[in-house]
């Protein structure tokens, strides 16, 4: 099996983040059945900054600029495409419009999971600046009934990604689920963005309930959705 991983950042984002990528390959490798292949497929330098998206209603020229990288590779040779970030939903709408193979949005396949695993949710987000963009994706997705609650950690995207402090961010990270108060019911964490990739598999050890990562959850998604149309 061969997945196209749509990677939301331009070319010189992705030089810039070798934290980020190193992140995303461990996690695709302790992931991936033994004959599945992800490759990455970042935008333009043409593309608008990442940093720039501040709502799942993106830029139109943020849409075109995923819709042409998809464009320059061979898709006949690929099985699935996974959009890599928790916003970008109108992407993933046109690209379903475009190609036959399945195409999983990583936001959706992570809140999904979350209703198989408990009966409330909570997602974590990198801080409060982040919350509106949060509240949008879970309206979007039809889960206000099943994610009530949001929790924030005091950190810039940037600082998670390019962060030599990996155990302060599993720490703080365990803390919050450890000590979700009793009231809110909750009994699955999501950790709602890709910029968490591989922090779930560093704390589920350490922690009572459920831990979702949003980019694992998509890959076995994907990974299913490709055998079932093979069979």
């Amino acid at each position: 099996m061969k997945l196209l991983y749509l990677i939301p950042l331009r070319e010189d984002e992705i030089a810039d983040n070798p934290g980020y990528i190193s992140n995303l390959k461990t996690l695709f490798f302790n992931t991936t059945m033994t004959n599945t292949s992800i490759t990455l497929q970042g935008l333009s330098n043409n593309s608008p900054p990442l940093s720039d998206v501040t709502s799942i209603n993106i830029h139109p020229q943020m849409v075109t600029e995923l819709i042409n990288a998809v464009k320059q590779v061979p898709i006949q040779s690929y099985d699935a495409i996974i959009v890599g970030d928790v916003g970008f939903i109108e992407s993933v709408n046109e690209l379903k419009k475009l190609f036959s193979i399945p195409i999983i949005h990583v936001g959706e396949a992570g809140f999904l999971l979350t209703q198989f695993l408990g009966k409330q949710s909570t997602a974590i987000t990198y801080n409060k600046k982040f919350l509106p963009w949060i509240n949008q994706i879970i309206g979007y997705f039809n889960m206000s009934e099943h994610c009530k609650s949001i929790k924030t950690l005091d950190i810039e995207p940037e600082n998670i990604i390019n962060s030599n402090d990996v155990n302060n961010i599993k720490n703080n990270l365990i803390s919050i689920i450890n000590n979700l108060p009793q009231s809110i019911n909750s009994n699955v964490v999501i950790l709602s963005s890709a910029g968490f990739a591989n922090m779930a598999s560093l704390i589920r050890q350490h922690v009572n309930i459920p831990v979702v990562d949003p980019v694992e959850s998509a890959i076995k998604i994907a990974e299913i959705l490709i055998n079932m149309n093979k069979s």
